[in-house]
């Protein structure tokens, strides 16, 4: 059983379960909210319930800033929370920053989860291989070339 609404251009809801015969129990109802805060602003509410226990078993949120009419004062934040069920409390799951830069695109990005910084630069005519360098055992880096890969002379 699925239900989908959208009353307006900056609204739209929808809402999913069922039940399963083989076992007799409900599946999680799960909820989906996209929502135009303001121009550039979105805002995504996911929330996923159990009929079962009646308790919350995930959630989530997403909000998406984009400013800037050019690509001189184009800047995006995205910032992402998720439910963390042991502490009952949302918590936040990545962070990040993308600017702009004509051909090139910059990006910074936390991961909470993985308490992992990295800073890429992405060649928009080659946007799956970023350069950039990420926190951690990691370090410098080029998507696409193996360790393996690089010739020393």
């Amino acid at each position: 059983m699925n239900y989908g609404a959208t009353p307006s251009q900056e609204l739209h809801l929808n809402i999913g379960t069922g039940f399963n015969l083989e076992n007799g129990k409900w599946r999680d109802m799960v909820s989906v909210l996209n929502l135009v805060l303001f121009a550039g602003c979105l805002l995504d509410l996911t929330h996923g319930y159990d009929l079962n226990s009646g308790k919350t078993n995930n959630a989530s949120d997403v909000i998406n800033w984009k400013v800037g009419d050019n690509w001189q004062s184009s800047w995006e934040l995205r910032v992402g929370h998720t439910y963390d069920r042991a502490s009952d409390k949302l918590v936040l799951q990545e962070l990040s920053i993308v600017k702009d830069l004509h051909c090139w695109e910059a990006k910074f990005n936390y991961n909470d989860f993985r308490k992992e910084s990295r800073l890429t630069f992405t060649l928009k005519a080659f946007p799956d291989q970023p350069i950039g360098f990420v926190s951690g055992s990691r370090g410098f880096f080029v998507e696409g070339i193996k360790q393996e890969d690089v010739r020393r002379y």
